[in-house]
């Protein structure tokens, strides 16, 4: 695809606010010969989608105003007096 059929992608792809339709060249590079149009849509709103969980967590992250990031994996639930250690699952 040339750039002159790049630009207006760019510039729907702004004001619409759909930032990743802009990658849309790396999803049909994944997709295969006998994927459909439908298919490719779906796979460029999944992309889209994506994103805007990360970026959404990361604003709300952000507006929080941690003084640092700590997720559960990090805790010490040894310091739990009356929390016993979860046993490991088994698949």
């Amino acid at each position: 695809m040339n750039s002159i059929q790049k630009e207006p992608i760019k510039f729907y792809a702004k004001q619409l606010r759909v930032p990743t339709f802009n990658n849309y060249e790396k999803i049909i590079r994944q997709l295969s010969v006998d994927d459909s149009y439908e298919q490719f849509l779906i796979e460029l709103m999944k992309q889209e989608l994506a994103e805007r969980s990360v970026t959404g967590q990361k604003r709300r992250i952000k507006a929080a105003k941690f003084s640092s990031l700590k997720t559960l994996d990090e805790f010490d639930m040894t310091r739990l007096e009356n929390v016993s250690v979860p046993l490991s699952i088994k698949n």
